[in-house]
């Protein structure tokens, strides 16, 4: 058993705690995930899924259970307005005049990525058809509040860089 208010050092053993750990005021440095097994750890009071791993915002303590790899893959979606999670990776919509929404960049890891696609093949300029992607609160992609897909089939990427969505 290991009292975490000791320093736990870097050692060729590893740590083995009992079936439920809670921490709290913790500060980790240099911490190699293949010396650690833990049958039970929850996260801000959420347990993780199969194949999720644990994410720093890198902007404090915030950390969260995410899914490698970009994320999960939602296609076929429509209707007026679709708002984008946390989770997402990659977004297909199916119909026209849609508005899809990115969350809150401070809620976002940098580097975090979406690709948003018509899958109808149906966009286009006119303000009926088309694909509009929007920020929320105060940030921008690429310096504006909006971006838009107007040709059928194509999609946009964006990428947060910890201060705006850009384009990629």
């Amino acid at each position: 058993m290991c009292d975490c208010s000791d320093t736990i050092a870097n050692g060729p053993s590893p740590v083995t705690v009992g079936p439920n750990l809670t921490l709290s005021n913790l500060y980790a440095s240099n911490v190699f995930t293949n010396f650690i097994n833990v049958s039970s750890l929850q996260i801000n009071s959420v347990s993780g899924t199969a194949g999720q791993v644990l994410t720093a915002t890198g902007t404090g303590s915030q950390i969260y259970w995410s899914t490698p790899s970009g994320g999960s893959v939602r296609t076929n979606l429509s209707g007026p307005s679709i708002q984008v999670q946390l989770t997402d990776y990659y977004i297909g919509c199916n119909g026209t005049g849609i508005t899809v929404t990115l969350p809150l960049g401070s809620t976002v890891p940098t580097g975090k990525i979406y690709v948003i696609k018509d899958e109808s093949g149906l966009a286009t300029s006119s303000p009926s058809y088309r694909f509009t992607l929007l920020v929320s609160g105060s940030n921008t992609i690429d310096g504006g509040p909006s971006a838009q897909i107007i040709t059928g089939y194509s999609a946009i990427t964006v990428l947060w860089t910890g201060s705006l969505w850009s384009i990629i």
